[in-house]
């Protein structure tokens, strides 16, 4: 999916730039003059080295260029930041500068889609519309980030007001006509979440990473081996130090590979549970177990899922979700392959474990 088709420079860097925490709005008050003048610095300065790459010539200056552009663009997170808790903040005073900052929301709003920021998009187009702001650009991609977030009746709700504005665009249509499959796979999903809060005994694993530091639940009852096989993976120290080798938008952050390139293992491959039929389904912060196309073939690579994504459901084990620190998802490096413009990717720094049932762990290789 891609939420956005107009990628001017601005739109570039709003989609590219990370989220912040969910109670950054509720911080200090920042500047929104100051703050406005350097975000527009930092535009300005990408905007000469995209000049410079225009005319570059040799393959030296060019990948060069494209290194300090991704440099400058990374430079640049900070002060989008900085500027869009401060027109949150104008929005919500009601001050002079109210009406430019609804405008830059509404603009904002479409990178975080496209930044899997979804949390973040549906709290600031709800802002937008308490504001009186509820035009078909902020109905829209607040249904879209309500969806993506199981706030599915008011997905249904804003995407009908936005359709009955003007059509929706092909991918509003598609997450529309998605929502009642959705709402029944919730429904079972939330009734074994409630229950699993009650008894609150599942094993939990910190992954804390060059972006932050993410929870992981995992789901022991239904995927006993595989949680048996990560954990004992992360108690020898095996993910420390792992990158997120693929970063794809609106799908999944995986990691877990030794090689650091989606071919390695840690030298055998367990069974995949969820052929067994009782398994959970992918969810937005979902984490399931990567494997080949053929079955059994896990062994520690992993995936988190961006978006609920239900054709993978029954295929690949998912055995755990992301109980905190979701935002972290959005800020980890694409690495789709298909740009050479890339950072270096994020990694796993540590990975412990924050708790576990009173028996042992360890993995079970599959034997055919």
């Amino acid at each position: 999916m891609n939420f956005l088709h107009n990628r001017l420079l601005v739109v570039f860097l709003l989609s590219l730039s990370g989220p912040l925490a969910a109670d950054d709005a509720k911080q200090e008050s920042v500047s929104y003059p100051e703050s406005l003048r350097v975000w527009k610095a930092k535009i300005a300065n990408l905007q000469k080295i995209r000049d410079r790459l225009a005319v570059a010539q040799g393959d030296g200056d060019v990948a060069a260029l494209r290194k300090e552009y991704m440099k400058a663009v990374a430079a640049g997170k900070p002060s989008l930041r900085n500027f869009t808790t401060a027109a949150e903040n104008a929005l919500t005073d009601g001050g002079e500068h109210k009406k430019a900052a609804a405008v830059f929301l509404n603009e904002r709003i479409g990178g975080l889609l496209d930044a899997d920021d979804f949390e973040r998009a549906f709290r600031i187009g709800k802002l937008l519309m308490d504001n009186g702001y509820d035009d078909w650009n902020v109905l829209q991609a607040t249904g879209i980030a309500a969806a993506m977030t199981n706030h599915l009746q008011d997905a249904r709700k804003y995407l009908q007001q936005a359709n009955q504005k003007k059509p929706l665009s092909i991918i509003g249509r598609e997450v529309l006509a998605e929502i009642p499959e959705q709402e029944a796979a919730w429904r079972e999903e939330k009734q074994i979440r409630d229950s699993e809060k009650k008894a609150d005994d599942l094993p939990r694993v910190r992954l804390s990473t060059s972006q932050g530091d993410v929870v992981v639940e995992m789901f022991e009852n239904e995927s006993p081996e595989t949680v048996g096989n990560f954990i004992q993976l992360v108690e020898k120290g095996f993910y420390d130090g792992l990158d997120f080798h693929r970063v794809v938008p609106h799908r999944v952050a995986q990691g877990g590979c030794p090689n650091g390139d989606g071919t390695g293992d840690p030298g055998y491959s367990i069974r995949c549970e969820s052929l067994d039929g009782d398994y959970r389904r992918h969810f937005r912060g979902s984490i399931s177990m990567a494997s080949r196309a053929e079955p059994h073939t896990g062994g520690s690579q992993f995936f988190f899922c961006m978006a609920p994504l239900s054709d993978l459901d029954g295929q690949y084990t998912v055995f755990g979700r992301i109980i905190d620190g979701m935002d972290v998802l959005a800020k980890l490096q694409r690495r789709d392959g298909k740009t050479e413009m890339l950072l270096p990717a994020d990694r796993i720094l540590k990975a412990t474990v924050e708790r576990k049932r009173d028996h042992e762990y360890r993995a079970m290789p599959y034997v055919p």
